[in-house]
């Protein structure tokens, strides 16, 4: 694989990760819209017909595509010889832009939030996320003190979670980083939100709940599904504090994988 190949794909799915919506989440959204009542089921019935003009239409789902945030997994044997991978993600992105339509966002120039990683096989596994602003803006984090217990997290997520209210664009899906450093909760709660549990259990579940009885509701409208998904990624952290880091992520929580096999 060469890396004109690698960026022309790429471009492809940054287009095509506008468009669509997650399976799993197009399903929680129906689900959410058969349960809802009043204004809130009327909302969620709207953003049902919203995700299926878009993909018909091949048009985003929403016209905010945001800062494309893009993992790279590249396998250990895969052929990727002369390829600089920063360069080719610059290239699909602006490209993408031009091809694709999409609203130009960000100033002065287009660039992504690239992560790479290094993993078995001879395979590039691409996660492409489009980060719209209007909830990127209410991610928080926080340094909670030694010996922080799990009620502490779900205290913590909750009370920020309810600031941020409506300005999300509920219902929304909660991505939380626990552990490490500063910087490392934050990606990891980044992360979460591509790895969104729409059935979760335990803590998971407890924040989640605790989120909805705030009765914010899809579009603000009051209502049961502030929230209809979340994550928690956690890694070891200092004995001195634990660095907590929440996501939200909107309603359109949009997350496209591809693997391209390179032998």
């Amino acid at each position: 694989m060469n890396e004109e190949t690698f960026s022309g794909k790429l471009s492809e799915e940054i287009i095509n990760s506008t468009r669509v919506v997650p399976g799993s989440l197009k399903d929680a959204i129906e689900k959410a819209a058969a349960e809802a009542e009043g204004l809130e089921k009327k909302v969620l019935e709207k953003i049902v017909e919203n995700c299926r003009i878009a993909s018909a239409s091949r048009v985003p789902v929403c016209q905010d595509t945001g800062v494309f945030e893009i993992w790279l997994n590249i396998g250990k044997d895969a052929s990727v010889k002369g390829i600089d991978f920063s360069r080719a993600v610059s290239a699909a992105l602006k490209e993408a832009h031009e091809k694709g339509g999409l609203r130009r966002s960000m100033d002065p120039e287009i660039a992504g939030a690239v992560h790479i990683s290094f993993c078995g096989g001879a395979a590039v596994e691409a996660i492409i996320t489009p980060r719209g602003f209007g909830s990127e803006n209410y991610t928080f984090l926080r340094s909670l003190p030694p010996g922080a217990s799990d009620a502490d997290v779900k205290e913590a997520v909750i009370e920020e979670t309810a600031k941020a209210s409506a300005r999300p664009c509920p219902p929304y899906v909660i991505g939380v980083g626990l552990g490490g450093t500063a910087s490392s909760a934050v990606e990891l709660s980044a992360k979460a939100l591509t790895e969104i549990d729409f059935s979760p259990s335990g803590l998971e579940k407890e924040i989640l709940d605790g989120i909805n009885l705030t009765g914010t509701g899809a579009g603000g409208m009051g209502g049961r599904f502030t929230a209809i998904g979340i994550k928690i990624k956690r890694m070891p952290a200092h004995i001195a504090g634990l660095p907590l880091c929440v996501h939200v992520g909107c309603w359109c929580n949009r997350v496209s994988v591809f693997k391209i096999e390179t032998d």
